[in-house]
C-alpha cells in the first residue's frame, strides 16, 4: 500500500449513497443479481452518474443484475446502475375547481396528486408549490391561495384576493417536484362564485372588498350589517339606518341597531336578526 491509507484520493463519495433498501440487499425477492435488490441506487442518490466511463473494463457492457452499464451517459459508481430519473406526473388533469368569493381562509379549494415517474403511489417522493398565478390583491403579503407541500391540498389563503367583481376567475400554476428534482406543471382553473356580500352600513361610500357604494351592494343583493359595539350607549348600540330610496349616502335615525345589554339580543322591531357579536344584522328598510 502506498500513500495514507485515510485518503481516497477524491475518488469515494462521502454521503449518504441511498440504496433503495441497504438492510435487504437481496431485496424483497430474496435473490441476489436482481433489480429488486436493496442495493441498488435511488434516483435521487449521489452517486448516480458520478463514475468514469473510462474506467469501466474492456467488454463489460452491463452491470451486476444484468442491466446496461451505462444508461443516463455516464456510468453510476457502484455494482448496479440505476434507471434515469423520470419526471413526476399529475394523476388527473385538466384541473378545474370552484370556490365562494371572499371564502374564508382554510376553506377547502381542490386536492392536487401526482405521482413519481419512478414509481410509488400519489404524492409519495413529490412536493407541491404554486409557482405562478396566485395574486396578493389588497398587496398585504398573503396571497389568495395556499397548498399543502406534501399533499397537494389547495385551500384559501385571504379571503380578500378572492373578489367576483374584480376576476370572476383564477388560474393557477402547481409545480410537482421530486426527490432527484425533476418537476412538472399543470395548470388549475378556479371559478369564483359571486356572492350577496354582507357590509357595514355606515355611510361610507365603499366597503373594503370591491370598492362599492352601499347603494351598489343592494343593488346586487347585499345584506346590512351594523359596526361592532365601540361607540355602545348605556342602551346598547345604536347606528344610523340607511335608506335606499333616499339615494346613496342618506343616513336616517339612530336606531337602525338596538342591542339589549341585559339579554344581550337584538332586534329590528318584533324580529331579530343578529350577528355572531349579538349584534343586529340588519335588513334594508
Amino acid at each position: 500500500m502506498h500513500g495514507d491509507p485515510n485518503d481516497d484520493g477524491g475518488n469515494n463519495i462521502d454521503a449518504n449513497p441511498k440504496f433503495v433498501d441497504a438492510a435487504n440487499p437481496a431485496g424483497p425477492d430474496g435473490e441476489w443479481f436482481t433489480d429488486d435488490d436493496g442495493l441498488v441506487l435511488q434516483p435521487s442518490s449521489p452517486a448516480v452518474d458520478a463514475g468514469d466511463n473510462d474506467a469501466i473494463p474492456s467488454g463489460v457492457t452491463t452491470d451486476i443484475a444484468g442491466n446496461q452499464r451505462t444508461r443516463g451517459g455516464t456510468v453510476d459508481i457502484g455494482a448496479y446502475e440505476s434507471e434515469p430519473n423520470e419526471p413526476p406526473s399529475f394523476v388527473s388533469t385538466p384541473i378545474s375547481a370552484s370556490v365562494d368569493e371572499h371564502a374564508s381562509p382554510g376553506t377547502p379549494v381542490v386536492n392536487i396528486d401526482a405521482t413519481d415517474g419512478d414509481g410509488g403511489s400519489a404524492d409519495d417522493n413529490v412536493s407541491y408549490s404554486i409557482s405562478n398565478g396566485n395574486q396578493d390583491y389588497n398587496s398585504d403579503g398573503t396571497s389568495a391561495f395556499a397548498i399543502d407541500p406534501q399533499t397537494g391540498e389547495i385551500t384559501v389563503d385571504d379571503a380578500a384576493d378572492l373578489d367576483y367583481e374584480g376576476s370572476t376567475s383564477v388560474t393557477l400554476t402547481i409545480e410537482a417536484t421530486d426527490d432527484g428534482g425533476l418537476s412538472a406543471s399543470e395548470a388549475v382553473d378556479i371559478t369564483l362564485h359571486d356572492v350577496a356580500e354582507t357590509f357595514v352600513v355606515d355611510g361610507d361610500s365603499q366597503d373594503s372588498f370591491d370598492g362599492k357604494s352601499e347603494a351598489g351592494e343592494r343593488t346586487d343583493g347585499g345584506r346590512a350589517r351594523c359596526l361592532r359595539g365601540d361607540r355602545a350607549g348605556p342602551g346598547g348600540i345604536q347606528q344610523p339606518r340607511y335608506h335606499p330610496h333616499r339615494g346613496a349616502g342618506d343616513i336616517l335615525g339612530t336606531d337602525f341597531c338596538l342591542r339589549q345589554a341585559a339579554a344581550s339580543q337584538c332586534r329590528t322591531g318584533n324580529r331579530p336578526r343578529c350577528n355572531a357579536y349579538g349584534h343586529q344584522r340588519g335588513l334594508y328598510l
